[in-house]
């Protein structure tokens, strides 16, 4: 049976020779083509959708104000999302308009502009707040508690409330329990979203 230990050690012999080629071929072409073998840098995704824009510039300083809303789904009760999506919307309108102060407004979605936002944020680069004598780089403003998870769910049965309701027949109740008759949700997620209470927090730095 030796014929079968001489095919064995034939056969890892092939397979280390291969192996050898392999990496030879890899780490070779890694030191004379270095860049063929990096990994291609991401791009920065734009995340959100600008809704509306209003100018809002005063002498000697240059600001804008900027409804949005995120590009892709983003549950509404995810705060800590919201922020990140805030502070890369100002960042990114404050660098393409070259403006001195930028607020920006995060809506539900792209139908709900007029609705209780998701939270907002005012943000100076030169850290002289929105008036230019405030001393402030950002103010951030979220709900607290967050929004449910329903949220979109709500606001848009608010809006097919008004669109079935004369202005004159309607009453805070009516509204709750036809919120209620079209979405799954309880009272206390209702007024979260309809009377939210934001929290503020002001800082000296972007991040």
């Amino acid at each position: 049976m030796d014929w079968v230990g001489g095919l064995a050690k034939r056969a890892l012999l092939y397979v280390v020779v291969s192996l050898a080629v392999v990496l030879g071929v890899f780490f070779g072409g890694q030191l004379l083509f270095p860049e063929a073998f990096q990994p291609t840098p991401a791009e920065d995704k734009i995340l959100f959708t600008e809704i509306d824009r209003e100018d809002l510039s005063m002498e000697g300083r240059a600001r804008i104000r900027v409804t949005i809303a995120p590009a892709a789904p983003i549950g509404p009760h995810l705060n800590s999302l919201h922020e990140v999506l805030l502070r890369q919307a100002a960042r990114n309108l404050a660098d393409a308009n070259d403006a001195d102060a930028v607020h920006v407004v995060l809506a539900v979605d792209d139908r709900l502009a007029a609705a209780p936002p998701l939270g907002d944020l005012q943000f100076a680069p030169d850290g002289r707040g929105w008036s230019g004598d405030e001393g402030w780089t950002y103010r951030l403003r979220m709900p607290q508690p967050p929004f449910p998870e329903k949220a979109g769910q709500i606001l848009q049965a608010v809006l097919d409330y008004r669109a079935t309701t004369d202005a004159g027949a309607r009453s805070d109740r009516d509204l709750e329990d036809f919120i209620r008759g079209s979405v799954e949700t309880d009272s206390a997620a209702i007024r979260s979203v309809l009377q939210p209470n934001y929290e503020t927090t002001t800082g000296n730095a972007e991040d």
